[in-house]
């Protein structure tokens, strides 16, 4: 049987120094290479509640690795790309539904998704996305619907409007 050390990674898979993953005993005798190669296939809603089924798979999926390389896989699949959608641009009204469901035309409803912020402004506009991330023009905030995090780079502070 080969050593753990041994064992393949996905392309660009290489752990720091330094970076410590408790012993995949406690995972049975399932080959890391396997683990990973179904990890980084797995949505982020549900690697996100994997984080607790030991400290082996909370570390392996909050590895700057692991993170690194997870988009190159699931951006493959392009049954799971949502497309935003902002029906009423007076309030914070974002939707969303699949992409694939566009483009099939099978779109049944657009369905809410959650305003990130607990108490967003009245008007709330998307600015642009890339990578999953989306921008919002409320000052400046980065969101990740997928984890449903949110980070407020800085606040806007409206300015006197000078007319010509």
């Amino acid at each position: 049987m080969k050593s753990e050390a041994s064992h393949r990674r996905p392309k660009g898979w290489e752990l720091r120094k330094g970076t410590e993953i408790p012993s995949k005993d406690s995972m049975g005798s399932l080959p890391e290479e396997l683990i990973i190669a179904i990890l980084v296939r797995v949505p982020v809603k549900y690697l996100l509640q994997f984080k607790c089924v030991s400290k082996y798979w909370f570390n392996l999926i909050s590895s700057p690795e692991f993170v690194k390389i997870h988009p190159s896989f699931s951006a493959k699949d392009y049954t799971r790309h949502i497309s935003l959608l902002q029906l009423d641009t007076q309030y914070t009204n974002i939707k969303y539904c699949s992409v694939s469901s566009l483009f099939h035309n099978s779109v049944n409803e657009a369905l809410d998704l959650d305003c990130p912020m607990n108490n967003p402004p009245q008007r709330l506009y998307i600015s642009g996305s890339v990578n999953g991330l989306v921008c919002l023009s409320d000052g400046l905030v980065i969101w990740n619907p997928s984890i449903r995090k949110f980070n407020k780079v800085f606040d806007y502070v409206p300015t006197q409007i000078h007319e010509c």
